[in-house]
């Protein structure tokens, strides 16, 4: 199942995870190992989540005392807070407010260009504040989702998502699908959201509006989510996998992954971490939905496992988020110099990759995560 570079890769993940832990704050991990700006250096809530699904996923939580469990959730918990500026009981980086809430990009001429585009124009520019909110969701989700993952619960309900189904389909309506990499974490999240602060009855009968509204996105020749409109082949992935995501949260079924397979199969592989991840992962949910050309499924994936490995610094036991580069920003925020190290934003996506190759395989030592 395994080649060289991976024979260990349990425990040089675990070596990584220990070079960016924070020595005076375990729960705190910096992003990369070098080159750090001081946001990289100053942003946690989302770093620790990184890192709790690595620990998930290697199957290390289990292992940890309970006090050291009960710890981290509540170092995680720590994040939700009631503002003025944010929907109540969001989960919020203070260096991710401050960077946003800043004086001089709420006032800056490109920012109030774009809003006056928006008024008269149908294609929309994103505008600092749709950043800021779109961010702080995509926190909030991310920190209740981990949670989830763990067995654990945010310590207070969040309720601002539509949980009508006028309301669902109105919120749905207002998104531009024809960028569904967007549109779909903005879907995903939703669908967590429904799935995990509402009660049970309420959250089967969204999902079932949900998955329904897909009817109006669904492509019926390719089976991807988007608008009926010509976009890149990296949008088309992106985009349903962000879709994807959200059905596993409500535990729906892709419309047609024999069809996803398919497309996915003639695709020529590049070696850009979060498209090759989200390949994987819609190839995987297709393939455990309908086992669907097995071989060749094995096949390709096993060459995806190749391009992997070229992002692994066997030197740190780490990924890069690119080859030879680590991330160097987060939601807007400049975190790295880009530096030839790994990063933890790459370890946790590509290590999930891996986890699902490896079942493929037929191995199961590792969790598969639910993003």
């Amino acid at each position: 199942m395994y080649d060289e570079w991976d024979t260990n890769l349990k425990s040089d993940i675990v070596r990584f995870l220990d070079s960016i832990q924070n020595e005076k704050n375990i729960h705190h991990f910096f992003p990369t190992t070098k080159g750090l700006t001081k946001y990289g250096k100053n942003l946690k809530l989302g770093f620790s989540c990184y890192a709790l699904k690595c620990f998930y996923m290697l199957n290390l939580w289990d292992e940890l005392s309970d006090s050291k469990k009960e710890s981290w959730i509540s170092f995680i918990n720590s994040f939700q807070k009631n503002t003025n500026t944010n929907p109540k009981n969001s989960y919020i980086d203070p260096v991710v407010d401050h960077y946003y809430l800043s004086i001089w990009r709420k006032v800056s001429f490109k920012n109030n260009v774009k809003k006056i585009i928006n008024i008269f124009s149908i294609s929309k520019k994103r505008t600092y504040d749709n950043l800021y909110t779109d961010t702080i969701r995509a926190e909030t989700k991310q920190a209740i989702a981990t949670l989830k993952e763990v067995g654990a619960t945010n310590k207070s309900k969040y309720t601002n998502f539509p949980n009508e189904k006028k309301d669902i389909y109105t919120y749905l309506d207002t998104l531009d699908w024809a960028k569904p990499w967007n549109a779909g974490a903005q879907y995903a999240s939703l669908c967590v959201f429904n799935s995990t602060q509402l009660d049970k009855m309420k959250a089967e009968k969204n999902s079932k509006i949900l998955y329904d509204y897909l009817q109006k996105i669904l492509q019926e020749d390719t089976g991807f989510y988007h608008s009926n409109s010509e976009i890149n082949i990296n949008e088309k992935i992106n985009g349903t996998m962000k879709v994807i995501t959200g059905l596993d949260w409500i535990n729906k079924p892709i419309h047609h992954p024999q069809k996803i397979i398919n497309f996915c199969l003639d695709i020529e592989l590049e070696s850009e971490s979060c498209d090759i991840v989200d390949l994987v992962y819609i190839l995987y949910k297709s393939f455990k939905q309908s086992n669907y050309k097995a071989d060749a499924v094995r096949e390709y994936l096993k060459n995806i496992k190749e391009l992997i490995s070229l992002n692994f610094d066997k030197s740190t036991g780490g990924f890069s988020y690119s080859k030879n580069k680590s991330q160097t920003t987060y939601y807007g925020l400049k975190i790295s110099k880009g530096l030839n190290v790994a990063d933890i934003h790459g370890t946790t996506l590509l290590l999930w990759a891996l986890t699902m190759i490896y079942e493929i395989e037929g191995f199961k030592e590792y969790n598969i995560l639910k993003p």
